[in-house]
């Protein structure tokens, strides 16, 4: 392959575009071999032309998200920002919201649009209380002489003295009469339906003491510049800086019993309050809408302007430590507040590695003994007899403890937990390395805060970039990673990858862990999840046991097994794996949503399959099931076809089946299916031949294709499932078999074909040797019966 620079002096720009994005597609994949996988799955998706016509216009590799994010949502962010709003139906409530906004030199223009912002807004609610600090100029007396006269409930009181930001806000939180108090800044905008937004959110969860929302930084053109799309409510991600930020909203009366804002955090104290409710009550909510515009002007924290305030955002986290009797030291990085955890003296962690791979094991070894840890540590290496006597001489300090039977990860895991003599177990892959000194201490002290159950440090590439900053649910494949393949000192999401956080999932190639949790929890299932998935189920019975799952970036490892994760092509391995079957099946509820990556956050950062996806989970109640079954139609809308998989599906489901139900898009037919305890997935690329598509139906024992339009995903699929065709009458009408592509061969594939009429299945014999009527055919449902069995299902739905 020619170098860059050759390609761009010598070549013409016909050649010259799909080379250098070829090449850039190399170093992405890391080989050849990958490359060509990755170009064969994606010609196999979407044919030749338009693969060639998209490396002339666009790169092979998916977009990576912007700090800027898309254009849409700037767009629509900036609308609620500064434009005018419908007024929402006045209703009667019982509250009132006291914005309370300190005051110190501001710029004339800024605080008028900040004003302006409050005087917009939707619902009548609010009363902005403004206390003025060290005094005011002719202009500044006369904006807010105009602006109270303009609407009473703008009041403001002037203090000569200047007492600093916390005494000001005390101030103006006295003159406040709401039973909810936020808190906004001189130059910032509030997005028209804030207070809608916020009420209709106490409606929803009456005992919220603390609510928070996503923000965007502004420039002085009030033009979004960087989103912050926050999770919901994490505190280790608090214990690394004030994320929940703006706008933030209390009880007025909780405020009041936790003590309000104290001086000698001043510039922090926002931060120093948040940290104390946290510790005062659990019930804290986030908004996952943008509510705030955080004003990106000279002199503004949000671009470093305020350096001096990093000294008391130390100290009111370090207070906070002390409070909850964390040892630990509060370092500086960049803007994160990161915690030096002091090892316990009594604590020793076993590193139990499973594995069979003699080169892989001796560089494990020789990179943990190469390193020093101030925590003790033992090393267990579960593995193969031979192996066990071949490396012991090698390693004396090392205790290998044979396995022989069929490769099981999860078995290989629980045998060595068996063996281990310490209180704290390590999970290591045998081609994870660390890369300095004290990398186990900086990250397993994380397990020293309280409700913490498991963690996972950060993991990268050989090229320094992310592969595992947290796994998140609800996308397709059911479960991905957070900011995959970034620069791992990415700052997007204001440093999202850099801050110690909860997580939905762990890593099972580095996962610490006290032993008396793992033991309480059963350990690693090695019978449902003997491979796939096993670091997946032992996070979720973390999660269920009510503790936290926390990714810690203070130590970052290298995991070289995982670089041929992104390369794509989908390879027959010739063994099923219902892994994600029955993932759904044990965990509806955790697959489906996030929420430590909502889906707003997922539809602007997640980008290794980022079309629409969006899952639904039924009422699976059965432990695990006889069977799993999946159906894939062409829409959810109420038709006789549907009606018939739909009844069909229904009476599976009841017998003990599981039972997904996947469209390209969404329709009414969704309620009646989640009525009956089926899952329904949404997916676009449902019915594509698409390499995670195929991977995820292969997972299940039957699926039943309702559409021709699924015919080449039948076809490449069908030598590891049951497959059912079942044809629609419509699809067919007047329509050649010929327009749907790979229906001759979907036909002679499947295992089953089933036509709703009878002349429809002798047209279809003609193709198939297995043909059959579809049970509740069309034909069976013209006296008008219902095609489904849920009749409490909202009729708008």
């Amino acid at each position: 392959m020619p170098s860059l620079t050759f390609v761009k002096l010598f070549l013409p720009t016909a050649v010259r575009r799909p080379l250098g994005k070829l090449w850039r597609l190399r170093q992405r994949c890391g080989s050849w071999s990958a490359t060509a996988a990755n170009i064969i799955g994606r010609i196999r998706e979407s044919g030749v032309a338009t693969v060639l016509k998209a490396s002339m216009r666009q790169p092979l590799v998916s977009n990576q998200p912007s700090e800027e994010g898309p254009q849409e949502l700037r767009v629509a962010v900036k609308m609620r920002l500064t434009g005018d709003m419908a007024p929402v139906d006045v209703k009667t409530t019982d509250r009132t919201f006291s914005i309370l906004m300190p005051v110190y030199r501001p710029r004339i223009d800024e605080l008028r649009a900040a004003i302006d912002s409050v005087l917009r807004q939707t619902a009548p609610w609010w009363e902005l209380c403004i206390v003025v600090d060290g005094g005011a100029t002719s202009s500044l007396s006369n904006l807010l002489n105009a602006s109270a006269a303009k609407d009473s409930r703008v009041r403001y009181l002037i203090s000569d003295a200047n007492e600093g930001i916390s005494a000001a806000t005390n101030r103006a939180f006295r003159m406040s009469t709401g039973s909810f108090v936020l808190l906004m800044d001189q130059d910032d905008l509030l997005s028209a339906d804030a207070i809608e937004i916020i009420n209709d959110t106490i409606q929803a969860h009456p005992d919220a003491d603390f609510l928070y929302s996503d923000e965007v930084i502004i420039d002085s053109n009030d033009d979004p510049i960087k989103f912050f799309l926050k999770p919901d409510w994490s505190p280790c991600f608090l214990l690394s800086s004030m994320y929940t930020g703006h706008l933030s909203c209390y009880r007025r009366s909780f405020v009041e019993n936790i003590g309000s804002f104290r001086s000698e955090y001043d510039l922090s104290q926002d931060y120093d309050l948040a940290l104390r409710a946290s510790e005062s009550t659990e019930n804290i909510f986030h908004i996952p809408q943008i509510l705030y515009g955080w004003r990106a002007s000279e002199g503004s924290a949000s671009v470093g302007g305020k350096p001096q305030a990093r000294d008391s955002n130390k100290a009111a986290l370090q207070a906070a430590l002390s409070r909850r009797g964390i040892t630990g030291t509060i370092v500086e990085d960049g803007y994160v507040n990161r915690i030096q955890f002091e090892p316990k003296p009594g604590d020793l962690v076993s590193i139990i590695i499973p594995s069979d791979n003699y080169n892989h094991i001796s560089n494990t070894i020789n990179a943990l003994l190469g390193f020093h840890n101030d925590t003790s540590t033992e090393i267990i290496v579960v593995t193969n007899s031979s192996l066990c006597k071949k490396l012991p001489p090698r390693y004396d300090s090392v205790r290998f403890i044979p396995f022989d039977a069929k490769f099981n990860f999860s078995a290989k895991c629980n045998l060595g937990a068996k063996h281990a003599n310490g209180n704290i177990l390590l999970f290591l892959n045998d081609d994870v390395s660390p890369n300095r000194n004290n990398w186990l201490d900086a990250f397993v002290g994380t397990l020293a805060i309280p409700n913490v159950g498991a963690v996972s440090p950060r993991l990268i590439y050989s090229d320094e970039r992310l592969q595992f900053a947290g796994m998140v649910t609800g996308v397709r494949s059911l479960v991905g990673s957070a900011l995959h393949g970034l620069p791992v000192a990415t700052s997007l999401n204001l440093d999202m990858a850099q801050h110690m956080r909860e997580v939905s999932i762990l890593s099972g190639a580095c996962l610490a862990i006290y032993k008396s949790i793992y033991d309480r929890l059963g350990g690693f299932d090695e019978t449902h999840f003997p491979i796939a998935h096993s670091d997946i189920d032992l996070s979720f019975k973390v999660r269920a046991a009510g503790l936290r799952c926390v990714y810690n970036p203070a130590s970052t490892l290298t995991h070289i097994g995982h670089a041929s994760f992104e390369t794509g092509g989908f390879v027959p391995s010739g063994v099923k794996d219902p892994a994600d079957a029955l993932m759904i099946a044990r965990w509806p509820g955790y697959t489906s949503y996030d929420p430590y990556f909502t889906p707003a956050m997922a539809k602007v950062l997640y980008t290794d399959s980022p079309e629409p996806f969006e899952i639904f989970p039924g009422k699976f109640e059965s432990g695990f099931p006889k069977e799993t079954l999946m159906a894939i139609v062409s829409d959810l809308e109420r038709t006789s076809h549907n009606g018939a998989i739909a009844r069909y599906l229904a009476e599976k489901a009841r017998t003990g089946s599981l039972v997904v139900l996947a469209s390209p898009v969404d329709g009414p037919m969704r309620a009646e299916m989640l009525c009956n305890g089926l899952s329904v997935i949404v997916d676009q690329m449902a019915l594509v031949d698409y390499r995670l598509t195929a991977e995820f139906v292969q997972a299940f024992e039957t699926v039943l294709f309702g559409t021709l339009r699924a015919a080449q995903l039948l076809c490449r699929t069908s030598s590891f499932i049951r497959s059912e065709l079942w044809v629609p009458q419509d699809e067919l009408d007047g329509i050649p078999l010929g327009t749907y592509h790979g229906a001759y061969q979907a036909l002679g594939c499947a295992t089953v074909v089933k036509a709703p009429t009878l002349g429809l299945q002798k047209f279809l014999a003609a193709f198939s040797g297995q043909v059959g009527l579809q049970p509740f055919a069309e034909d069976q449902l013209a006296g008008g019966r219902s095609p489904f069995l849920a009749s409490t299902a909202p009729s708008s739905l």
